[in-house]
């Protein structure tokens, strides 16, 4: 798995095999980072704040690293994940530009507690057909760490159904083969 744009662009990133751990092909991600770059109005990369949900090895916030974001925050309930996480950051020299959080985003008022900020873009690539994108989705608006307008990319299995918040407004989508991404705006 490589970082395929900006200033990390061809650098590796470490992985695991893990059957509950789906990597954003690289097709999907380049498609998704095209069209936040020109096709999320007045969406820049530059100094944003970003949260990287469900973050797996956390490819989508190293490349929104690599692209000039200031900062990620990669969130999972796995510490093996978090690990990778840690060893990826060392490895492309972005340690001081991330937080990793073991947590489970349902627990907002804990998140709220821990991170002082608002985020600009998250990512949210939750296990498919697991029900976990909406208590995600309502756990993030509840912890109210979401800047007005900030977009959301949302993975999620073709056929899974997903009744948004009345937060949250759909930009934009697209579908690949069995994965749709759907291009978020917060609206409070």
């Amino acid at each position: 798995m490589k970082i395929v744009g900006g200033k990390h662009r061809g650098k590796k990133l470490g992985s695991f095999n893990n059957d509950d751990l789906r990597p954003t092909a690289t097709r999907i991600k380049e498609s998704i980072f095209n069209i936040l770059t020109h096709g999320c109005e007045n969406f820049f990369f530059h100094n944003t704040r970003v949260f990287d949900l469900f973050c797996g090895s956390g490819a989508l916030g190293f490349e929104a690293l690599s692209r000039g974001a200031k900062h990620s925050t990669f969130l999972d309930v796995s510490s093996r994940s978090l690990n990778l996480v840690k060893e990826n950051a060392k490895a492309i020299g972005e340690r001081e530009n991330i937080k990793t959080l073991r947590i489970d985003l349902k627990s907002s008022t804990l998140l709220k507690r821990i991170v002082k900020y608002q985020v600009d873009l998250a990512f949210l690539d939750a296990p498919y057909n697991k029900n976990l994108t909406l208590p995600a989705l309502v756990g993030l608006r509840d912890s109210l760490l979401l800047k007005k307008g900030a977009y959301l990319v949302v993975e999620l299995s073709k056929g899974e159904n997903l009744k948004l918040p009345e937060e949250y407004e759909i930009v934009n989508f697209r579908h690949y083969g069995s994965t749709s991404v759907l291009f978020l705006n917060y609206i409070v």
